[in-house]
């Protein structure tokens, strides 16, 4: 197994919940700034603006079963996401890989998907 560990949180680790899967890409932060260009009779100036939220997007596979390569069972992380949705909380992304700390950020859930498939394995 990859020493690669995903945890989602809230509320100071009253709930932690490991992601079952690691994905083989982790999630891609992008953080956007709010700058401005106006133009000044013949220059284009921009106006350096302040940090808007980071984003990411997060696609995983949650087995809702138990198998030997998993590390738990996608119906918690479901459950968190939608207890901090629906309560309207953030939630805590914590990625570590042989403890040592890649990402640790608060979320707030924008949207979430997800699917049961019919694979019976």
């Amino acid at each position: 197994m990859t020493p690669v560990k995903m945890l989602l949180s809230y509320n100071n680790n009253e709930r932690v919940v490991e992601v079952p899967v690691i994905p083989d890409k982790l999630p891609e932060i992008v953080q956007e700034l709010a700058n401005e260009e106006f133009t000044a009779h013949t220059k284009t100036l921009t106006l350096l603006g302040s940090k808007k939220p980071r984003t990411f997007t997060l696609d995983l596979f949650l087995p809702t079963k138990e198998y030997e390569f998993c590390k738990g069972n996608g119906e918690e992380v479901i459950s968190l996401l939608k207890y901090v949705a629906e309560k309207k909380i953030p939630a805590r992304l914590v990625v570590t890989d042989n403890m040592t700390e890649l990402l640790n950020i608060a979320i707030a859930v924008k949207n979430f998907r997800y699917y049961y498939d019919t694979v019976k394995i």
